[in-house]
């Protein structure tokens, strides 16, 4: 397992379009665990890398929840807090974290600079991840946005799957 090939650098070049998805799927339980603890020290190291929270969350490593509100509580960008808190909400199901998720998000809303869109988008997909009636209706009310882009992306966030839980490799689901 190389680290750099699951967490590539932070530019342009190595994260457009990347998803490490397949390589942790294809990891063992004896490598995940190691992966997680590789992470989990990467963030108390200080590291700000919003992909290293997103993995912990998508390897369901639940001992990562009290580092991974560290994280939370030291950044200071709204969409980084956003995405953070989605990550964290995946591992926890903690409601706690909607009202300042929609607070970051409002954060989000109220730019008003030209990258304002770009930064409501990755909002509205990461704001899709949690559950409530505050939250349908946002993007409910985005799908009717005079900006085509907003519109299109809040109508394919609405459709998301809310709660996704992928089983180990060898593990069963529960039917």
């Amino acid at each position: 397992m190389d680290l750099n090939d699951i967490i590539p650098p932070a530019d342009h070049a190595h994260r457009e379009g990347f998803t490490n998805e397949p390589l942790l799927d294809a990891l063992g339980a004896p490598d995940r665990r190691a992966l997680e603890q590789v992470l989990v020290a990467d963030l108390q190291a200080g590291s700000m890398d919003l992909l290293v929270v997103e993995t912990l969350a998508y390897l369901q490593a639940e001992s990562a929840g009290p580092v991974v509100r560290t994280f939370i509580a030291r950044c200071s960008d709204p969409s980084t807090r956003l995405g953070a808190m989605a990550a964290l909400y995946r591992l926890t199901q903690d409601r706690t974290l909607l009202a300042p998720a929609l607070d970051c998000f409002r954060a989000l809303e109220a730019r008003a600079d030209a990258y304002r869109v770009y930064a409501l988008l990755g909002g509205l997909y990461y704001l899709a991840r949690f559950e409530g009636p505050e939250v349908d209706l946002v993007l409910e009310t985005y799908t009717h946005h005079t900006d085509f882009l907003l519109s299109y992306n809040a109508t394919r966030a609405r459709s998301m799957p809310r709660r996704v839980i992928r089983p180990l490799p060898g593990e069963t689901t529960p039917e």
